[in-house]
């Protein structure tokens, strides 16, 4: 069993009083105020949520689409989430550090991905970002062609 970094042990420590402590911080109440409208989930949308803690977003976002996945490296996180998450169908949780990257998934499994709070923890971010790129649906209306 490998090492777990300073960051990690962060995450399993803080993940019983993490919902607690969000209510009381204005960012993270601005976050959800920012973040789901800003995602604009829709009913058709298979979403990828990486780094989803708690899921404090998952099950908001689960209410608007058709289903969702959520990732933490965190396996306290990711036990709580699932416990908040049991009556919703359209939700599942993987326990994965993205560091190590997502090659787990097929390329253009998802609509929509959102990560919030996890860039800072991200040390190669220009792999990190072609492995969203490689994990996102190509959708037509994005893309624009001369002819």
């Amino acid at each position: 069993m490998s090492q777990r970094s300073d960051i990690e042990l962060a995450y399993e420590n803080w993940a019983k009083d993490y919902d607690e402590d969000s209510k009381r911080n204005p960012a993270a109440q601005m976050d959800q105020d920012l973040l789901i409208p800003l995602l604009n989930p829709r009913k058709n949308d298979v979403i990828l949520e990486i780094g989803c803690g708690t899921g404090r977003f998952t099950t908001e976002i689960a209410k608007k689409c058709k289903k969702i996945i959520g990732i933490d490296f965190s396996e306290k996180m990711v036990e709580l989430a699932r416990k908040k998450s049991k009556k919703l169908k359209n939700v599942q949780y993987r326990l994965a550090d993205v560091r190590t990257g997502l090659q787990f998934f097929e390329s253009q499994s998802f609509d929509k991905i959102v990560c919030p709070l996890i860039i800072n923890h991200i040390p190669n971010i220009d792999t990190f970002f072609a492995e969203i790129f490689r994990l996102l649906k190509k959708q037509r209306e994005n893309f624009q062609c001369d002819d």
